[in-house]
């Protein structure tokens, strides 16, 4: 259940303007080598969502790194852009991080382009019994 709480939030979260979800995920249970606050692998919940937007990279950018989640303010959005993502997959369970710097935000859009971009978020568990099973 808490991890469908924690997935919830980002779905409902609001977009920003002339965005759109393509698609929404979330796994739990996640063990990262480093834990992704880098306090040694504890379980960790991550959901996210696949946006396309006529914003351009730094609005998207601007939009999801002033902001936090109303009920998990200590997590924070990761934004990773088409051309510099990389999808992980373990033992079946999906997350995202960057492949490649990802260069300068550019405020232009192409006419008739759609900026696309993974929102993510990872809430870890300071221990391992906690349940998080959704």
């Amino acid at each position: 259940l808490y991890a469908k709480n924690i997935a919830h939030d980002l779905y409902h979260y609001p977009l920003p303007a002339h965005t759109k979800i393509v698609e929404k995920n979330f796994d739990y249970g996640v063990f990262f080598p480093n834990g992704p606050t880098g306090s040694g692998g504890y379980p960790t919940v991550v959901a996210f969502i696949e946006i396309e937007s006529e914003l351009s990279r730094k609005e998207l950018y601007n939009y999801y790194n002033e902001n936090t989640l109303p009920e998990n303010d200590e997590v924070k959005f990761e934004i990773y852009f088409e051309d510099s993502q990389k999808k992980i997959e373990v033992d079946g369970k999906v997350f995202y991080e960057r492949s490649e710097s990802p260069g300068s935000l550019s405020s232009e859009v192409t006419k008739g382009e759609k900026t696309k971009a993974i929102i993510q978020i990872k809430k870890e568990f300071s221990h391992p019994s906690h349940s998080i099973i959704g």
